[in-house]
């Protein structure tokens, strides 16, 4: 379901592509815009999209937040970043960065991919197997305190060990700002913090996963 709050502005053309998008998108997974909700703002001129998605998950492979051990592997879907400095290139547009990076960033900040895919291979396995999950919506570290206290666990993050692309990099020498802090970890959409025991992930290979760490006491 989809519900928008109309600025008075707001041409047709404008409303068209954004249905257009969400209806691109829902056919790619197989899923349908079933109805919602259209209002205008009166005089605030800020336009707010809100999307609510239904799913099912089969008996006992509803992996949550809470179910991370000390010991397992501390793990994220794909690369981080790479949206939060596409949004800087709007906000900041500079011509010390080439267009290469500023389009790959730009994409990711514009067209993000979430991870059905990958929910769905980790959704195979039963909970014992898979402990824990969740999107990173709120940044990295947040995202992940908020799975440590419902895990009642700690964690260990190798810095090094971060998965940033070179255009991310470069547009964060580009622009001076720390990559791995800050605005260039806030935006994450429908990545997952997986945490899993090692030896169970092996058969299924590493391709969509990058490990961070490891949960500690």
């Amino acid at each position: 379901m989809v519900s928008l709050l109309l600025p008075p502005h707001l041409s047709v053309d404008v409303l068209d592509g954004i249905y257009a998008g969400l209806r691109a998108e829902a056919q790619r997974f197989a899923t349908t815009i079933v109805g919602g909700n259209i209002s205008g703002t009166g005089v605030a001129q800020q336009l707010v999209i809100d999307i609510t998605l239904l799913g099912t998950v089969a008996r006992g492979h509803a992996i949550l937040r809470s179910g991370a051990k000390v010991g397992d592997l501390l793990c994220v879907t794909g690369s981080l970043g790479d949206s939060a400095a596409g949004l800087q290139t709007f906000l900041r547009p500079t011509t010390n960065i080439s267009q290469h990076d500023v389009q790959a960033v730009r994409e990711r900040h514009t067209a993000p991919l979430p991870r059905v895919h990958e929910g769905q291979l980790l959704g195979s396995f039963t909970v014992g197997q898979v402990s824990a999950m969740l999107d990173i919506s709120d940044g990295l570290s947040g995202d992940l305190q908020h799975l440590c206290e419902r895990s009642g666990c700690g964690a260990r993050v190798e810095l090094a060990a971060l998965p940033l692309t070179e255009a991310c990099l470069n547009v964060a020498r580009a622009l001076q700002h720390d990559p791995w802090t800050g605005r260039f970890m806030a935006v994450k959409i429908m990545s997952c913090f997986l945490q899993y025991r090692q030896k169970l992930w092996r058969p299924c290979g590493p391709p969509c996963s990058n490990n961070l760490g490891l949960l500690s006491p």
